[in-house]
């Protein structure tokens, strides 16, 4: 029965990940999770550090390290390659089993899934706000929010470099000197 049920929950958020997908395309917004090695690969990221067990918003997981394109934005499946392990889950879930916790990146404010993204998406359809997970935390010289998308962030990154090259980081930490083209900087 519970299994049932986890196939026709399953069909919905499919669905609407489809939905979702079409009103992505005809806005020009990104509905897509951010990749965490291609984003590894464009900025300065140091000082890795295990913070061990936290309970985190689900809303503050944006991106997923392998599994970025098997599920949208708000985590819904977009491929039903996925379908068996996203059932069982939430086959668990209706029975009320307890789940291990993920594993995430913490980058700024927000996280990146290393495991348990199928664990994401059961909690994210099941309203769920928050999770337990174990956080490896990153320092990222930008502020990344739940709203950034990968473009956002990757912009920053001249930001950042220019303030630390100029010293503005340390002398005028509030400085808000953002350019329009954020190739500009080098000139500036």
């Amino acid at each position: 029965m519970f299994r049932q049920m986890a196939y026709r929950d399953f069909d919905r958020v499919f669905r609407r990940s489809f939905w979702r997908k079409i009103s992505a395309w005809l806005t020009g917004k990104s509905n897509e999770l951010i990749p965490y090695q291609e984003l590894r690969q464009q900025l300065p990221l140091a000082n890795q550090r295990d913070i061990g067990l936290q309970t985190i918003e689900v809303d503050k997981i944006i991106g997923s390290v392998g599994r970025y394109r098997d599920f949208d934005r708000a985590f819904l499946p977009t491929q039903r390659v996925t379908s068996d392990r996203w059932v069982n889950i939430k086959t668990a879930a209706y029975q009320e089993k307890e789940m291990p916790p993920i594993e995430v990146y913490k980058l700024g404010d927000v996280y990146f899934v290393r495991d348990g993204n199928h664990r994401v998406s059961v909690a994210r359809e099941r309203d769920a706000i928050y999770i337990d997970a174990y956080v490896t935390e990153i320092e990222l010289p930008i502020k990344a929010t739940p709203d950034s998308d990968f473009d956002d962030i990757v912009s920053q990154k001249e930001v950042a470099l220019f303030m630390q090259k100029t010293g503005l980081a340390k002398l005028r930490p509030d400085a808000d000197l953002r350019l329009s083209d954020p190739r500009q900087y080098g000139r500036l």
